[in-house]
């Protein structure tokens, strides 16, 4: 854990490097700390400054819009996020192609701020696109698939499917797990939303509390 003298000093250090002064790759790279250090004022008004600095260059403003909705879904600001999440979906596809692994990407950032809004039913059409793109042009079990197919059961949890919803979610565990191990980030971290979000363990059963300090074994 880092102390509370060392995220100071982090702050003095970002604080010694002056915007003005910065090329335009750096001052996107401020903008990613200030938003690390929870300094969102700073950051969105670096962002909107960089805007008018990569106006015709895809790449730069497509991370610049990105930022931006990032910065703005962190705080709650959905409605901002989407704005600028579809602006830097339309960059990704402009540069890599409408089917790009970088557009899709996009296109899940996109069906989570609209998740966050309730819009389930625009956020499961996506999802599901992006799904089964991913199915023919990767496979079913690529971590970008099966990052899209967890939010896309997720999206049927809020719809009332819920039955289906925990078939696909204990499913893409199992997967996770046979695909990355079980002591990866990304199958731990879904066990975790599995007993957060669902509310119940791998084997089904309701979760408790009590719970929580259970082994996570790889399921069969």
């Amino acid at each position: 854990m880092i102390s509370q003298g060392r995220m100071d000093e982090a702050d003095v250090m970002i604080d010694r490097i002056s915007p003005l002064h910065c090329s335009g790759d750096d001052k996107l790279k401020l903008t990613r700390l200030y938003r690390k250090r929870g300094r969102y004022t700073e950051a969105e008004t670096l962002c909107l400054r960089l805007l008018d600095d990569f106006q015709g260059k895809d790449y730069g403003l497509g991370f610049v819009y990105d930022t931006l909705a990032d910065i703005y879904k962190i705080q709650g600001l959905n409605i901002k996020a989407e704005r600028f999440e579809r602006q830097a979906l339309a960059c990704e596809q402009q540069m890599y192609g409408e089917f790009s692994i970088n557009a899709l990407l996009g296109s899940i950032q996109l069906a989570r701020i609209l998740s966050r809004q309730a819009r389930y039913d625009e956020a499961e059409a996506l999802l599901s696109d992006v799904t089964e793109l991913l199915k023919q042009r990767e496979s079913e079990v690529s971590s970008l698939a099966l990052y899209a197919r967890f939010h896309l059961a997720w999206v049927w949890l809020n719809q009332g499917r819920t039955e289906l919803s925990i078939q696909e979610a204990l499913e893409i565990i199992k997967l996770t797990a046979k695909a990355q191990g079980a002591q990866s980030r990304e199958y731990i971290e879904r066990v975790e939303n599995l007993r957060s979000l669902w509310g119940i363990n791998l084997d089904g059963t309701e979760f408790n509390a009590s719970d929580i300090a259970d082994e996570i074994t790889q399921p069969e």
